[in-house]
């Protein structure tokens, strides 16, 4: 065969007599004259030829080459769990707030016992902006209510609260924040007159046999350390001892001081 059958061989695949004439979309031209035959077959167009195909046997590599990668991404995707289906690391539950309540001992806000308190006592309680925070306390729902009104007064009083007689029908409770000698404390010299409940209270001491600063150093160091509203005011002149404590603490002073007022307390045992 010479030159001219084998280049009719390349460009007409289809049939020995008809030329499909390449085109660059991936499609066919109608088939080439004679004359386009003789032309095509001259250097230039062969070498145009040779370009083309091998440029389209990259793209259609490249095409390829993207499906394979795209089918492996997407076997890849199938196989990873999706993001509902990731599981949060295993975390350990934080805990709960620690409860310092227990069915005999519960931890409450001060103005809900100030309120349970004036149900009890069916009195009218005054209270300042320093009465704020929490109380512990036994549950005393169950008590007589003489019980239950001693057991909130003398809790009130361990936390730093204050309660004064301002009329029988009134009291007035004052905050850790605020000395309660402000408002004014009843003053008593006769341990009879001492209020019955828990409350805040000065007493006048005198002393027949002992001095009065004498005495206020030992009732000092007794109660180290004092509560906000503990005072001790000497008066030299009279001899005596102005202490501002509540009731109890008042009636056991008066108890320690009435043994040691005594003629002989200089004597040697």
């Amino acid at each position: 065969m010479g030159e001219h059958s084998m280049t009719r061989t390349l460009l007409s695949p289809r049939s020995s007599n008809q030329a499909m004439q390449p085109t660059f979309d991936g499609g066919t031209a109608a088939p080439l004259s004679m004359s386009s035959k003789l032309s095509f077959q001259s250097s230039p167009a062969r070498r145009a030829v040779a370009d083309v195909v091998p440029v389209r046997a990259m793209h259609t590599q490249y095409i390829l080459t993207a499906a394979v990668a795209a089918a492996l991404v997407s076997s890849g995707l199938s196989q990873t769990p999706g993001a509902a289906g990731l599981k949060a690391p295993s975390e350990s539950p934080s805990p709960s707030p620690r409860s310092h309540s227990t069915p005999d001992c519960r931890v409450v806000d001060v103005c809900d016992l100030l309120q349970q308190y004036g149900a009890l006592t069916h009195l009218k309680v005054i209270r300042d902006n320093f009465v704020q925070g929490k109380v512990s306390i036994d549950d005393v729902s169950g008590l007589q209510r003489d019980k239950a009104i001693e057991i909130i007064e003398r809790t009130l009083f361990s936390d730093g609260f204050s309660i004064t007689d301002v009329d029988p029908n009134t009291v007035e409770v004052t905050g850790t924040g605020k000395n309660a000698r402000a408002i004014g404390v009843p003053v008593f010299n006769d341990v009879k007159a001492l209020p019955t409940q828990e409350r805040l209270v000065s007493f006048v001491f005198g002393f027949k046999y002992r001095d009065a600063k004498e005495m206020q150093q030992i009732v000092a160091q007794h109660l180290s350390p004092p509560k906000m509203y503990t005072s001790f005011i000497v008066e030299p002149k009279s001899n005596t001892l102005l202490v501002t404590e509540r009731t109890t603490v008042i009636r056991k002073l008066i108890d320690i001081i009435a043994k040691m007022d005594v003629p002989d307390w200089k004597k040697e045992p």
